[in-house]
């Protein structure tokens, strides 16, 4: 094959594992808080910036091995890994959605107090550390079916 044709997004692996600790170390954190607030909607969060962390880092994979070249088993390279992480993805969504709506059902039945100061500020990191995150990967997730997966989220 002559000249070079890449698939790859504008944004680099290393890019994407940098939001990947940001998204999970905010995720402890939130996590921790949600519990000792009794906030099913910050463990709610805590999960889908779980969710978020995990697209975030299978689409760093699948960046890293869609810039290994094409051999005669794999014509087209590794760029299969990429769709792979996308449904990935989107069955973790679906596992994590059942797993909210389980313990939803279970508040239902026995509603329990919630601390809402801690859960309003740590509900506002959220949203500015999400937002910064989505802002760095929107001109990427135009571009590569992965990392539209992993902003999607």
């Amino acid at each position: 094959m002559s000249g070079s044709h890449s698939h790859v997004g504008t944004i680099s692996s290393k890019q994407l594992w940098v939001a990947t600790s940001l998204t999970f170390a905010f995720c402890l954190g939130e996590a921790a808080v949600g519990y000792f607030s009794n906030s099913l909607a910050l463990m709610a969060d805590a999960g889908h910036n779980f969710a978020d962390a995990l697209a975030l880092a299978l689409s760093a994979f699948a960046i890293w091995m869609a810039t290994k070249p094409a051999d005669s088993k794999r014509t087209f390279g590794y760029h299969r890994v990429g769709i792979l992480a996308a449904l990935v993805n989107a069955a973790g969504l679906v596992v994590m959605a059942g797993a909210i709506f389980w313990e939803a059902l279970q508040r239902l039945n026995a509603p329990e107090a919630v601390q809402s100061g801690p859960m309003i500020w740590v509900a506002l990191l959220a949203i500015i550390l999400n937002s910064g995150i989505a802002w760095w990967l929107s001109r990427a997730a135009k571009e590569d079916l992965n990392i539209r997966g992993a902003f999607c989220t």
